[in-house]
């Protein structure tokens, strides 16, 4: 009677190692350079809570080809550390192979016997009865798929076949960077029991064994918010390659969480909503970075409301990328309110009311009635407008 053969492992992609931040904060950046270095350690914890072996990293283990030697050594000395696992990296579209690659002075730096460079499109056996067929980049675009050749790969010992590749499969909406086309029958062309894949920064599942992992620390606000990695468990008990009955299960590693929200505002209690709807992504405030983009119309005290909500906002979260240009002033002041604004000043009064107008404009409008001295538009005036008010009150004025 065959005995049931079991094989797991961790399939992750898109690390992104020397990735730059240049547009943000010099400190908060170099927090995420480090965050994309410790997720290495959090991904062998995973492997170990699962009792996996081996980790394959499809594609983009380095962000660039060109990095300092130091930033080359640093994630293998992260996997070095974990010597019970088999680390595989492949060469994706940032960091490719072949002669004066990236790789070649990877090789030179000897990594530590637990890492292999799968830099050839060449089967080979990561575990007894288990073959991994690689599907290495040596160019950034290529209208050849890498993958063609596992269809006639010769595995005769292997009970499982694993390919692993770096590119978009055409058909499922991949938002990927990568110009290197997959076929989306490749799975079952090659009699495939799984395909890993990276380049597309968020977790998709392509079929039930295939499957892009996504990044396992997010580094922007186009893909999914949070990082994970994937954990395989394939059982083969009998019949062709490509028949394993497979197991995947998605694990969270992200230490940072980067959320983008688009919302209309119409009232205090859509503020608040909003509110709730930050503090639901269930992260800790200085591990959230945050981009919003808001529309709507505000009366004046909500506005107001609203911006002391971004001034709280701002100091609770790692990063805000706060943009509510959308959001105008509802409403109409009659003399009366603004009389009562301004605390009988004309002048003050004055001043509110004209910039209460630009506020409510569709449009550009000039600074000064019947003046061509400057262009305000409407956010800008809006903003004005609130300042002015908050230091009145400040002032210790009626308003």
């Amino acid at each position: 009677m065959l005995q049931v053969m079991r094989f797991s492992f961790i399939h992750t992609a898109d690390w992104q190692i020397g990735k730059q931040f240049g547009g943000l904060d010099a400190r908060l950046a170099g927090r995420l350079e480090e965050a994309r270095l410790d997720v290495i350690d959090r991904i062998a914890a995973v492997a170990e809570q699962y009792g996996a072996r081996h980790v394959l990293v499809a594609g983009d283990v380095y962000d660039a080809p060109d990095l300092k030697e130091r930033t080359l050594r640093q994630p293998l000395t992260r996997m070095a550390q974990h010597a019970g696992l088999t680390w595989v990296l492949l060469p994706g579209n940032h960091d490719t192979a072949g002669p004066g690659s990236i790789w070649s002075r990877v090789h030179r730096l000897s990594p530590a016997g637990n890492i292999v460079i799968a830099d050839s499109a060449v089967a080979m056996e990561i575990a007894p009865g288990v073959a991994l067929l690689p599907a290495p980049l040596t160019a950034k675009a290529t209208l050849r798929d890498p993958t063609a050749w596992m269809d006639e790969a010769v595995t005769d010992s292997a009970r499982l076949r694993i390919g692993l590749a770096h590119g978009a499969v055409h058909g499922f909406g991949s938002e990927g960077e990568c110009s290197v086309p997959i076929d989306a029958g490749r799975v079952q062309r090659a009699r495939l029991d799984y395909l890993a894949l990276g380049d597309w920064h968020g977790m998709k599942e392509i079929g039930p064994r295939c499957w892009y992992s996504g990044t396992p620390e997010p580094d922007n606000f186009a893909n999914s918010p949070k990082g994970h990695v994937l954990a395989i468990a394939l059982e083969y008990s009998g019949g062709a390659a490509g028949a394993a009955r497979i197991t995947v299960t998605p694990e969270a590693t992200g230490h940072y969480t980067w959320a983008r929200l688009e919302r209309d505002i119409r009232s205090e209690a859509d503020i608040r909503a909003l509110d709730r709807e930050v503090a639901a992504l269930g992260e800790t405030s200085n591990r959230l970075l945050i981009r919003l983009r808001l529309a709507g119309a505000l009366p004046l005290d909500a506005l107001e409301a609203l911006q002391l909500y971004r001034a709280d906002l701002d100091a609770r979260v790692q990063h805000l990328d706060w943009d509510d240009a959308g959001v105008a002033v509802s409403g109409a002041f009659d003399p009366a309110e603004i009389a009562a604004l301004a605390g009988g000043d004309t002048d003050l009064g004055a001043v509110i009311s004209r910039l209460a107008a630009m506020a409510r404009d569709s449009g550009d409008t000039t600074a000064a009635s019947g003046s061509a001295a400057g262009v305000v538009s409407p956010e800008v005036a809006r903003t004005a407008l609130v300042r002015l008010l908050q230091l009145v009150r400040e002032a210790g004025g009626p308003a």
